[in-house]
């Protein structure tokens, strides 16, 4: 995932990566949105069409286990935590948010 061509590509991308990071942590939206301080329709509106507000990425990629960079960027990262299959209950969810399996892969670090 090389840089965004435009600032629309650039939001669509990062909603993107942090709805696969979420996903690969095996988080509901809900679940995540409480971890943030989050009413979860908030939260949702993040993932689908805004960006999270600055303030709140530090606390999101401690709690979802990526860098920052990736978030931003899409660049793979080592982590040991990350290496696990999404649940049977986020596959339907990784497919209404159109998150690939190469994004999930980069998420875990093994692109």
């Amino acid at each position: 995932m090389g840089k965004a061509s435009t600032p629309a590509q650039f939001k669509k991308d990062f909603c993107k990566r942090l709805a696969a990071a979420r996903l690969v942590k095996g988080l509901s939206q809900p679940e995540f949105a409480l971890k943030l301080g989050l009413l979860p329709n908030t939260y949702s509106k993040y993932e689908k069409r805004s960006l999270l507000p600055h303030h709140l990425i530090p606390r999101a990629v401690d709690i979802l286990e990526v860098t920052e960079r990736f978030l931003f960027t899409g660049e793979p990262f080592e982590h040991r935590q990350v290496q696990r299959t999404l649940p049977a209950a986020a596959s339907s969810e990784a497919a209404s948010a159109e998150v690939s399996a190469e994004q999930r892969s980069q998420v875990r670090g093994r692109a």
